[in-house]
């Protein structure tokens, strides 16, 4: 019997716990979008809401997105080390390599107003506006080695340790459609608010429920998206524990059976 293979196996049934629990934390995030209304920009009140607007197209904020180099108004590039092996990570995982967020706050409007928007710890759930992966020596994409030199970046495992790296940008740009979900409470930056806005509301990340939310998609949208997950985590877990120890006891029943013929 491979103990490797029940080690992986006791890692899968442990992962499979994870994902069954994390499908009731999924479910309950759906039940508190589902029973939130979305509420207009000019009736915000301090408390946990949801908000659906265009991002206004303040030119003093827009910045060159690092890699693509398009118009936004903030861009987030993502490095991973994305090998099979590395001798620090566990097998087939991301590390995490650099993570920069580019930008301002910015402006949300609706046709009742405009409200600012903290990027501080929010899950951005937006296209990718660029992906790159390197090759074997840790080669990038012209446009990403740009990006290292300009920001004296340097990858803590080295170019050519036989690493792969995987580079991916998200930018927000002037007049996306953004739903927002999150704490609308006190805004400390009032000296930037522009004439006509919330000027005392900021959208900002909440502590409880602990969650902050942007995407570009709809909440019908990201509601099908939800409910795809749960699907996912509630029905792919058990299967995962249950192939495990499936697994687990075939090879138990193996090596007892070898035991005694021997």
């Amino acid at each position: 019997m491979e103990e490797k293979f029940i080690v992986y196996s006791v890692l899968g049934m442990i992962f499979g716990i994870v994902l069954f629990f994390n499908g009731f934390r999924t479910m309950k995030r759906k039940k508190l979008m589902e029973s939130l209304p979305t509420s207009k920009i000019r009736s915000l009140a301090v408390g946990f809401a949801e908000i659906h607007g265009t991002v206004a197209a303040d030119s003093s904020r827009i910045i060159k997105s690092p890699i693509s180099n398009r118009d936004c108004i903030c861009a987030k590039v993502l490095i991973e080390n994305t090998s099979g092996f590395r001798s620090t990570e566990k097998l087939g995982s991301n590390r995490i390599m650099k993570e920069v967020l580019m930008g301002e706050n910015f402006f949300l409007e609706d046709d009742t107003g405009r409200v600012l928007i903290s990027l501080q710890d929010a899950e951005l759930d937006i296209p990718v506006s660029f992906e790159s992966t390197s090759d074997s020596y840790g080669k990038f994409h012209p446009d990403v080695k740009a990006f290292f030199k300009e920001h004296n970046l340097k990858l803590s495992d080295g170019f050519w340790s036989f690493q792969t790296y995987r580079c991916r940008e998200w930018i927000i740009c002037p007049n996306d459609e953004l739903y927002v979900l999150g704490r609308a409470d006190s805004n400390p930056h009032l000296d930037k608010s522009a004439e006509g806005g919330i000027q005392n509301i900021m959208m900002q990340k909440s502590k409880n429920p602990n969650i902050y939310f942007i995407s570009s998609q709809s909440e019908k949208q990201i509601l099908e998206k939800i409910d795809s997950k749960i699907m996912g985590q509630l029905v792919g877990g058990p299967l995962l524990i249950g192939g495990c120890l499936l697994f687990i006891a075939f090879n138990l029943l193996n090596f007892l059976g070898d035991e005694i013929w021997n």
